[in-house]
């Protein structure tokens, strides 16, 4: 084993030496080039994200609309901050972060949508969330050891806001003019089957075939857990076209 006092002196002296080359030392493994690229891409659809965010904001409409807006204007601000951070980070590793309009939605992973219905600006937001935390985490996976500060900044910055992407049914409820059926089904378009969304039509349903109504037909099957929605859509497909077993 060598000198202790050396290895420091040495370590010092290569630290000064890379000092020079910025963030991108010798014990940077990954692909710097190839990482920016991906950055970008990211940056692109934080700024679509924004873009969206803020149509739906100044778009929102209706008696309930005010705190839904105001909601979209705060989740704008946040992907603003998102976008900054990424900008930042590409800089830092001898990169240009690329803002061109030109090519924003063909490098951007989520798409832009500007639909006038309250409840389709909500169901879209939510699942350019859920692309979003997708495509962060395959990066986050991709990036291993081998850029931990661009790992950790995705980490900390973007996936931990919202947890797996999706909104829970209460926080849905919370948002004025979204009531139980509306959050059911948007936990359903992001693949969360714990719970069936229950209208008119699922209640003539239940009476006219069953002879049952929504709670107790729920009730009796809690051991389909988190699959009782697709165990109702199935059941629903199986009387349609009269299967016997699907």
């Amino acid at each position: 084993m060598g000198d202790f006092l050396t290895d420091v002196e040495t370590l010092r002296a290569n630290a000064r030496q890379e000092i020079e080359k910025g963030p991108v030392t010798a014990a940077y493994t990954a692909d710097a080039d190839r990482v920016i690229t991906v950055l970008n891409q990211a940056l692109a659809t934080e700024i679509v994200c924004v873009l969206r965010y803020k149509q739906h904001h100044y778009n929102a409409q209706g008696l309930d609309a005010g705190p839904v807006a105001q909601e979209f204007l705060e989740h704008a601000g946040e992907e603003q901050e998102h976008a900054d951070r990424i900008a930042a980070r590409i800089t830092q590793l001898g990169g240009t972060p690329d803002f061109s309009p030109d090519t924003l939605l063909a490098r951007s992973h989520s798409e832009y949508n500007s639909p006038s219905a309250l409840l389709e600006m909500i169901k879209e937001d939510l699942v350019a969330e859920r692309v979003a935390i997708a495509s962060y985490t395959e990066m986050i996976n991709w990036l291993g050891t081998g850029d931990i500060t661009t790992r950790r900044m995705l980490e900390d910055g973007t996936i931990d806001r919202v947890g797996d992407g999706r909104p829970d049914h209460e926080y849905l409820l919370a948002l004025s003019g979204i009531g139980p059926y509306a959050a059911a089904h948007c936990r359903l378009l992001l693949h969360d089957f714990s719970r069936i969304p229950v209208d008119s039509v699922v209640v003539a349903h239940l009476r006219e075939r069953h002879g049952t109504d929504p709670a107790t037909f729920i009730a009796a099957r809690a051991e389909c857990g988190a699959y009782l929605g697709l165990g109702y859509r199935l059941m629903r497909l199986k009387e349609k076209f009269q299967v016997a077993e699907i």
